[in-house]
């Protein structure tokens, strides 16, 4: 009987991975199966999901060979990615081939003498027709004192103890981190919650996260009505000195941070956004997607416009996870998401893309960006987040919330996995509020402008504008080495009328040196002339600017002192989200202690 499980053991594919070789950061692949038919297609995924672009894995693979028997197998490239190999059914076969590890990020394989980040997208063959079968995945070569953290259930493998997944999808959905890391396991309503970081910056605020991590998870369920999704849960965090991102799956997720990040007053409170974003997914995104996803197609673009569904209302609420979950105060979540509305209102792409489009053509556009993006288009997470603080006020007003349309469409999609159509979106917010209808597809398929201050305004919330009015040139600087840099130039600006490009840098304003962007601001008027020496690429000249109307680049959420018992009411109802259901949620009774110790105040409220 074993005889017999183990043979067919290896008639499924298995991965037998070597990282023996990491300062050439380079991962030997070996897959291994015995075929049943005389030809195999093999085929490496083009992109990641939950990332948008395609990717090209391919291009880090090198050395492809197929061995039958000790014979090579012929060989057929059918496209860059794929290819057709002849064999004979029967006979075990060794597909061999190197990956290049080189590239550190949350959806790219990395190895280093210190760790290794295995990204299965990149790494994985996959064989057409087997994609529903069991995989398996060993690994080898690795330092004895390092560690293996990864989603994948344990097993055994025709190479001994591994690791396996119950098809191709789950395989690829598992990241695998290596090293000799710190890992600690936080329990979460029985449910086991690892946490593995590699790179130092966190452990200032190790003891805060044991404390916010469970409360985070369990808000996260609470908004979805439902228990924990996950029977096990793992957090791979890559700490460097600048980096910034995650990637979701269904079980972990993978989340880089900057250090410097990290040690800015407010760094600490983003980092717990970005963890309940990740985290969130589980439910919004991995469980409750889009049609358009289901089956995956590994091999090119799938275009939905529901992109801004799966990250901007999970972008929305991210930031309230960590307030209804009694971590951080109201000023702080209004003080984000003033922020935030700045940086939308700062983009004039918001009048050329439409939030439909913008889902669509995230292939192409949100994550090709270069110095003129945010002229011609705008973030399906940004525009998506205030689409859905407009959708939630609107249904609060009204007697429902954007949760409520959460759980609904839980129970009819996401409980059964089964993929929603934008058509399904605007039904359950219509069904909740029929006058919604016109105003979704206005904010979702037009370019009008976000009634954004109409709502705030329901809450007793007025938007103003922050900090001192300055002459608008339409321009972004900073220092570098070389002198005062243009980084963006906005389109139909006074900058854009001077001529000006990104990567200019200038060197005087009006015969005086310019090394910092307070001297480029200084005494500017609107409408008087400035001339300005420029160097681009191996010429230096000269141009006049003409800045524009005084105007404010940034703005806050105030509360209306003038704001009547709804507004205040519904007010309380939206930021203290009573209808969640955990003890520490509500009026911001509790102050949890801070990742330095103190205490993260509740006290200012702003009814």
């Amino acid at each position: 009987m074993l005889v017999g499980t183990l043979r067919a053991a290896r008639a499924l594919p298995h991965y037998a991975l070597c990282l023996a070789r990491p300062t050439n950061h380079l991962v030997e692949v070996s897959l291994e199966l015995t075929p049943q038919t005389e030809q195999l297609v093999l085929a490496l995924p083009s992109w990641t999901p939950g990332s948008y672009l395609i990717r090209d894995y391919v291009g880090k693979l090198e050395r492809l060979q197929v061995r039958q028997d000790r014979s090579n197998c012929p060989i057929t490239r059918l496209g860059k990615q794929r290819w057709a190999v002849r064999c004979d059914p029967g006979t075990p076969l060794s597909i061999r081939y190197g990956v290049m590890a080189t590239e550190l990020s949350v959806r790219t394989s990395h190895i280093t003498a210190e760790h290794a980040f295995l990204c299965p997208a990149s790494l994985a063959l996959r064989v057409e027709g087997l994609e529903q079968q069991h995989h398996t995945i060993s690994l080898s070569g690795y330092p004895e004192a390092w560690s293996v953290f990864t989603a994948l259930d344990p097993c055994p493998t025709p190479r001994g103890e591994g690791f396996g997944a119950d098809c191709y999808d789950r395989l690829i959905d598992c990241p695998i981190e290596l090293g000799p890391h710190p890992s600690e396991t936080i329990d979460v309503d029985g449910v086991p919650h690892r946490w593995v970081s590699w790179g130092s910056g966190l452990e200032p605020h190790l003891a805060a996260l044991r404390v916010h991590l469970p409360r985070i998870c369990r808000t996260a369920a609470a908004v979805m009505g439902t228990p924990l999704v996950s029977s096990a849960y793992l957090f791979v965090t890559h700490l460097s000195e600048d980096g910034y991102g995650g990637l979701e799956h269904r079980d972990c997720t993978v989340l880089a941070y900057g250090r410097r990040r990290l040690g800015k007053p407010e760094g600490y409170r983003h980092f717990l956004q970005l963890v309940a974003h990740e985290y969130f997914h589980q439910w919004n995104g991995k469980r409750l997607s889009p049609l358009a996803f289901d089956p995956i197609d590994y091999d090119r673009e799938t275009l939905t416009a529901s992109l801004w569904f799966v990250e901007g209302v999970t972008s929305y609420v991210d930031q309230l996870i960590p307030l209804w979950a009694g971590i951080t105060s109201r000023e702080h979540y209004l003080e984000d998401l003033g922020q935030d509305i700045s940086r939308y209102l700062d983009t004039p792409g918001r009048h050329i893309q439409t939030l439909e489009d913008a889902s669509r053509e995230a292939w192409v556009k949100l994550y090709r960006r270069d110095r003129f993006s945010d002229d011609a288009q705008i973030s399906y997470y940004l525009k998506g987040q205030l689409v859905s603080l407009l959708l939630d006020l609107h249904l609060r007003s009204h007697g429902s919330s954007l949760p409520t349309v959460l759980r609904t469409l839980w129970q009819r999609f996401g409980h059964v996995e089964a993929g929603y159509s934008e058509a399904d979106l605007r039904r359950a917010f219509v069904a909740e509020e029929p006058g919604l209808e016109p105003r979704l597809a206005s904010w979702v398929s037009g370019l009008d402008e976000l009634p954004l201050a109409d709502y705030l305004q329901r809450v007793g919330l007025r938007l103003e504008p922050a900090g001192c009015p300055r002459p608008f040139t339409g321009l972004g600087l900073r220092s570098s080495p070389a002198g005062l840099e243009v980084k963006r130039v906005q389109r139909d600006s006074p900058g854009a009328a001077a001529g000006l490009l990104p990567a200019d840098l200038l060197i005087a304003r009006d015969n005086l040196r310019l090394r910092e962007p307070e001297a480029f601001n200084a005494g500017l008027r609107s409408g008087c002339p400035i001339q300005l020496l420029i160097a681009r690429a191996d010429q230096v000249f000269s141009c006049p600017l003409v800045p524009g109307e005084e105007h404010h680049s940034s703005h806050r959420l105030v509360c209306c002192d003038e704001a009547d018992a709804d507004q205040r009411a519904l007010r309380e109802t939206w930021l203290s989200a009573t209808a969640l259901g955990l003890q520490y949620l509500g009026r911001g009774r509790e102050s949890p202690a801070g990742s330095d110790g103190k205490q993260l105040s509740q006290s200012g409220r702003v009814s």
